[in-house]
Order: structure tokens, then sequence, then C-alpha cells
């Protein structure tokens, strides 16, 4: 299982989105914590790439408007 950690500041922002933006939020964060990678994949609109630096080992995955 996947855990997914959200930036402070993009969970501020997320409280004042609206609900279609939330409740897509939500749905991308379910499909990561049950289908990892694959599961971002197998749909379009979504980007997931390896991080490298600092960051080295971990993801960033992201929505894009469809």
């Amino acid at each position: 299982m996947w855990s997914v950690e959200i930036a402070k500041s993009a969970d501020k922002v997320l409280k004042k989105a609206p609900l279609e933006v939330r409740d897509a939020f939500d749905a991308w964060k379910n499909i990561i914590q049950l289908s990892g990678v694959q599961g971002i994949k197998a749909i379009n609109g979504y980007r997931d790439h390896l991080l490298h630096g600092e960051w080295e080992g971990a993801r960033s995955s992201s929505l894009n408007a469809k």
C-alpha cells in the first residue's frame, strides 16, 4: 500500500477548492493508496514520475485538467 503526503500549502488550497476538484483529488488519492503507480498510469489525465536529487526514490504525481 502506498502513502500520500500532502504539502501544507496544497492542503490549504484544497480546502478552498470547488467540490469537483476535491472529489477528483480524493479519487486520485484513493487510486494511489490502493493501486499505486500502476493504477495512476492506467488512467489518462494523471502524470507521474520519479524524483531525483534530494528526493530520489520518491515520486511526484499530479492531476491535469482533462
